[in-house]
């Protein structure tokens, strides 16, 4: 019977890239027929990953991900018994095989995209809330006063709530004084769901 002689990623592999195509390769000639999404899968967890199962040459096989996928994340690829050779009785692979690999963490720096008002705005309303929007999902717990403050002559309290992955809304709980500059902080202490702090922190728009 065939058997799977690699895969790249390998079992256990680390640090895979996010783009990874996956290869599987076989022992000998495989009836083409028998490479597809039914016989090569992709799950992480128990949630199945959508792609593209396609030969390549005689004993290879190709799982593209439609999509990247996640970052410092676990995948499971299986390799099922449906696969079989070009005899002419059939041999299936001799057993379903597994590979386990964890993707690439996600290095990349958080920082604030855009604030609305915009830095240096002019006859803002006394009563308008803050909306600031990161480039990537933040980590909703880091999202606090501690670490987001709003002063003119004195700082106000202030109600925080997060908006989907990358946005958060600001709201002073009292009227904003008039005529006045205000200053907007945002700290390191605010982090991506991977605990990469803000970049360029303390944040400031005025």
């Amino acid at each position: 019977p065939p058997t799977v002689t690699a895969t790249n990623p390998s079992n256990g592999a680390t640090s895979v890239s996010i783009s990874q195509t996956i290869l599987v390769t076989f022992s000998k000639s495989i009836n083409l027929s028998t490479i597809n999404s039914t016989n090569i899968t992709l799950t992480q967890g128990v949630t199945p990953i959508t792609g593209t199962v396609y030969a390549v040459g005689s004993n290879g096989a190709v799982f593209q991900p439609t999509s990247t996928l996640a970052y410092n994340t676990a995948y499971n690829l299986t390799i099922s018994t449906g696969i079989q050779d070009t005899a002419t009785v059939p041999n299936s692979l001799a057993g379903s095989v597994t590979v386990n690999f964890t993707t690439i963490a996600d290095s990349s720096p958080l920082s604030v995209a855009s604030v609305s008002p915009s830095n240096t705005s002019t006859d803002v309303s006394v009563i308008s809330p803050i909306l600031v929007t990161f480039n990537k999902a933040v980590n909703p717990a880091t999202l606090i006063t501690a670490n987001i403050t709003l002063t003119a002559s004195s700082s106000y309290l202030l109600t925080i709530t997060p908006l989907g992955t990358t946005a958060v809304l600001i709201q002073s709980n009292s009227q904003l004084n008039y005529a006045s500059l205000h200053v907007l902080q945002l700290t390191s202490g605010i982090q991506d769901t991977l605990g990469n702090p803000l970049t360029g922190a303390p944040y400031t728009s005025l």
